[in-house]
C-alpha cells in the first residue's frame, strides 16, 4: 500500500514532462515557421491560436498540426495562406485516412502541379478523395499518380478532374501510383 502514492506521483510527473516536451516542440516548430515564412509576431500568434483551436476540436494533436503547418510554409505559403488552408489539410487527412504531413505534401504538390495554388486545396482534396474512393487506389497512390501526370495539365491543358478520372480508370485496372501517372503522361505525349 505504501508504493501506490509513489507510482501515482511518477505517473503524474511523467505526464507533465510529456506535456512540456510537446509544448516545447510545438513552440519550436512555430518559431521555425515564423522564420521560414517571414511571419510577424502577430501572424505567428494567429497560427498558434488556430493550432490550439484545431487541436482541441479535431482528431489531431498540436504537434501534428504544427508539422503540417511547417510543410505548408516550406512549400512557400505565407502565414495567411497557411491559416486559410490548414482546415482543408486536416479534412483531406481524415477523408483520405492519411497522416497530416502526407496530406499537406500531397495537396501542395497536386495543387501546384495543376496551377491552382493554395486557393485550390479544397478542390484538389474533393477531387482526389472522391476519385480514390471510387477506385481501388489509396489517396497516397492517387496523389503520386497525379504528381507524375501533372505534365498533362501543364502542356496539354488537361484539367485536374480529367486526369483524376484517367487515374481512377487505371487504378481499377491495377495500375497505380507513379506507374499510372507515367502512363497518362505518355498517352498525352503520344497523341500530341
Amino acid at each position: 500500500g505504501n508504493l501506490i502514492p509513489l507510482f501515482a506521483g511518477a505517473a503524474i510527473s511523467n505526464a507533465f514532462m510529456q506535456t512540456v516536451k510537446t509544448g516545447m516542440a510545438v513552440a519550436k516548430t512555430l518559431e521555425t515557421i515564423g522564420a521560414l515564412g517571414g511571419a510577424t509576431t502577430g501572424e505567428v500568434r494567429a497560427l498558434s491560436d488556430e493550432l490550439i483551436r484545431l487541436s482541441t476540436t479535431g482528431p489531431f494533436g498540436p504537434r501534428e498540426i504544427a508539422e503540417a503547418m511547417q510543410v505548408l510554409t516550406l512549400a512557400g505559403l505565407k502565414a495567411n495562406e497557411v491559416l486559410a488552408v490548414t482546415q482543408d489539410v486536416l479534412n483531406f487527412s481524415v477523408a483520405g485516412t492519411t497522416d497530416l504531413k502526407t496530406a499537406a505534401e500531397t495537396l501542395v504538390s497536386v495543387a501546384t502541379a495543376f496551377g491552382m495554388g493554395a486557393a485550390g486545396f479544397g478542390k484538389v482534396s474533393d477531387v482526389v478523395v472522391r476519385a480514390a474512393a471510387d477506385s481501388k487506389a489509396s489517396v497516397e497512390s492517387f496523389g503520386e499518380a497525379l504528381k507524375t501526370a501533372s505534365v498533362a495539365g501543364e502542356q496539354f491543358g488537361a484539367s485536374l478532374t480529367d486526369v483524376a478520372v484517367q487515374v481512377e480508370v487505371l487504378a481499377q485496372l491495377g495500375i497505380q501510383g507513379s506507374a499510372a501517372g507515367t502512363s497518362i503522361r505518355n498517352f498525352y505525349t503520344d497523341i500530341s
